[in-house]
């Protein structure tokens, strides 16, 4: 059996399925698991922890499904809603171009634990697209920073582009430092 290491809300006000939903949960192999019964209490938890995946079954007491579930979608929290099989299509429609997935009831062990596996992965490949999102910021903020510097050094040094492409570099061997540090040097000495 598989473990989580995902933190999961379970919001749910329905006592007689709220015990085995957190069953299935555990069986599954969420081990963090926290528990709300209605929106308001739901956002206000997932304000004190760091959630993951909210599983959220409808209807709730204070009738708070849909916000709760975008809300916690804005906040880069993967969503299942589970709800009654005759309003399916109208919860699939509100929420689908979110990604929260949509589960009917009665909730089968095994078809809530393969939604919870797609929730799970699509958790971790947008963690993988965040990262190497970062990763280009990052190098694009280091060839704008760098290419600034290879101006001033034309503009004040009268370098050539290649001339101060080579100085930056060799600057950044020599001093075993980053390519961005250099440049950032270059700037300060220069700009200020």
């Amino acid at each position: 059996m598989s473990s989580y290491t995902d933190r999961f809300l379970l919001v749910s006000s329905i006592e007689n399925e709220t015990m085995p939903l957190m069953s299935f949960l555990k069986v599954i192999g969420c081990e963090k698991v926290f528990e709300a019964k209605c929106a308001g209490e739901a956002k206000s938890l997932a304000e004190k922890e760091e959630i993951d995946i909210a599983v959220i079954n409808m209807p709730l007491e204070d009738r708070g499904c849909y916000d709760l579930a975008l809300e916690l979608n804005r906040k880069n929290k993967e969503i299942l809603l589970i709800v009654k099989k005759d309003d399916y299509d109208e919860a699939f429609e509100k929420v689908s171009d979110y990604g929260i997935v949509v589960i009917t009831k009665p909730v089968q062990k095994i078809y809530f634990k393969q939604a919870v596996n797609m929730l799970v992965s699509i958790k971790r490949r947008l963690k993988r697209i965040n990262n190497e999102n970062i990763k280009l910021h990052s190098k694009v903020e280091e060839m704008r920073l760098v290419s600034r510097a290879k101006g001033i050094l034309m503009k004040y040094l009268g370098m050539s582009e290649s001339q101060a492409h080579r100085y930056i570099e060799k600057q950044a061997m020599d001093m075993r430092e980053p390519k961005i540090k250099i440049a950032q040097g270059i700037l300060k000495t220069y700009e200020e």
